[in-house]
């Protein structure tokens, strides 16, 4: 089993995704990510392909797209990244936030 990425409360936390197609950076047409809180509640982020217009999908580069989060609650988290069109792919993690021990 793969070791699971343990943030604190207040850390930003970024989840990438790259996507390639035969060896090359390729932008996919709608690259969306799907964020799965503790509590059960799911928040999407993409870039509309028609309109460029982004709701927290950003880029660095070709291929190469990010979200940032700094949740404000405890517990884990499971996102899932998709591409579609030019670089069509999909993969998924999950990463924790634990509670502080100060406060």
């Amino acid at each position: 089993m793969a070791k699971r990425n343990v943030y604190d409360i207040g850390d930003k936390v970024r989840l990438l995704a790259i996507w390639t197609v035969e060896g090359s950076y390729t932008n996919p047409t709608t690259p969306q990510c799907r964020v799965k809180s503790p509590a059960g509640t799911t928040t999407i982020y993409a870039t509309s392909a028609a309109t460029g217009i982004s709701t927290g999908v950003l880029t660095s580069a070709t291929g190469q797209y990010y979200v940032d989060l700094t949740p404000t609650t405890e517990g884990v988290y499971r996102y899932r990244w998709t591409g579609t069109g030019n670089a069509y792919a999909a993969e998924e993690g999950s990463f924790e936030i634990r509670a502080s021990r100060v406060i």
